[in-house]
């Protein structure tokens, strides 16, 4: 035990005042030295560059970050690290800190107001450059946030930078294909309410029922409050298939929920396509369906580039960025059978 004790106590951390101390300067020059050499003589340099390389001297970044006002940080706050595509997205915009010497901070808030608080007060105490704010039920507590956010498909004020997929517009081509198939009793499943991006696709669903002449029918929609998830997709299924007229066809507003009807239909020996059209929203689940889903790829590397580039060159200027989406013809869609 006294071993291990001597171990621990003679590894010490070398600190800025240590350096000082050994280069018999004061503290402030060893920080021009680190942060502004240009402003110090060649032998000042060479005499506090030597001490900090032989003592592998590791700056204190909470106490540089306080001078500087700002850190390298960028946090992301995710409500659903589970949702492969937030998975995807979250390793596209650490790829780009990383390659642009930033570090990103995952904030995985479940979509708990006290953990978002808590988060956003830990960014602002680390100086964050920036925080990218995904789908949640508020913004609120951001509003007056001193500190640069970006929302991506998250509701907010005019005043806010904003970055989305083209969310109606996709949702307009899903029902339009579906139309062309012959269907006529399209479904739509979501969280409805709750996120803007379901908002979206759902109001694409309507408008393009409208366009193609499909009268609306409430029954054909069905959504449940929290996260999209496989059991909110197969919930669905048994919603619908206990309609005296079940539709032909189902839109869901992500793989996810896509995944749940798929799997519930093959349970039942539903034939999908023969009996049951199924589209998603996302294409980040190819792996998971035994068919290639019929879904809308949202750019996942192109989202996050945007938001990157929004915090990095943040300006207090409203502005929003869509991102164009591609449409996947899968093998989860079929004409209806006469």
């Amino acid at each position: 035990m006294e071993e291990k004790n001597k171990k621990s106590q003679g590894k010490k951390y070398l600190g800025i005042r240590e350096i000082a101390k050994m280069a018999g300067v004061s503290t402030a020059t060893v920080s021009r030295v680190m942060n502004h050499p240009e402003k110090c003589s060649a032998k000042t340099i060479e005499k506090v560059t030597k001490i900090i390389e032989d003592n592998h001297y590791i700056p204190n970044d909470t106490i540089k970050s306080i001078f500087a006002n700002e850190s390298n940080i960028i946090a992301v706050f995710i409500q659903d690290i589970n949702n492969p595509f937030y998975t995807k997205l979250v390793l596209e915009i650490n790829e780009l800190c990383f390659e642009n010497n930033y570090m990103l901070l995952i904030c995985d808030t479940e979509d708990d107001q006290n953990k978002e608080k808590a988060y956003l007060e830990y960014c602002i105490a680390k100086r964050c450059a920036g925080i990218i704010l995904t789908e949640g039920y508020s913004w609120e507590i951001f509003k007056n946030a001193d500190v640069p956010v970006v929302f991506f498909d998250r509701g907010r004020d005019e005043k806010s930078v904003y970055v989305a997929s083209d969310n109606y517009e996709s949702a307009r081509k899903v029902v339009n294909y579906l139309c062309n198939l012959g269907h006529e009793k399209i479904a739509f499943v979501g969280a409805m309410g709750d996120f803007e991006s379901v908002q979206c696709r759902y109001r694409g669903y309507r408008d393009e029922l409208k366009v193609r002449g499909v009268t609306f029918e409430q029954q054909y929609v069905y959504g449940e409050r929290g996260y999209m998830c496989a059991e909110m997709g197969r919930n669905a299924l048994r919603y619908f298939l206990s309609l005296e007229e079940p539709p032909t066809a189902i839109f869901c507003a992500c793989d996810i929920l896509a995944l749940g009807v798929v799997n519930a239909a093959q349970k039942m020996n539903i034939k999908i396509p023969e009996q049951l059209s199924v589209c998603g929203f996302d294409h980040v689940m190819d792996d998971y369906f035994y068919v290639q889903l019929t879904t809308v790829e949202q750019d996942v590397p192109g989202i996050a580039k945007a938001l990157f580039e929004e915090i990095i060159n943040y300006q207090d200027d409203p502005r929003r960025r869509i991102v164009k989406s591609k449409f996947i013809y899968g093998e989860t869609c079929a004409r209806v059978q006469g």
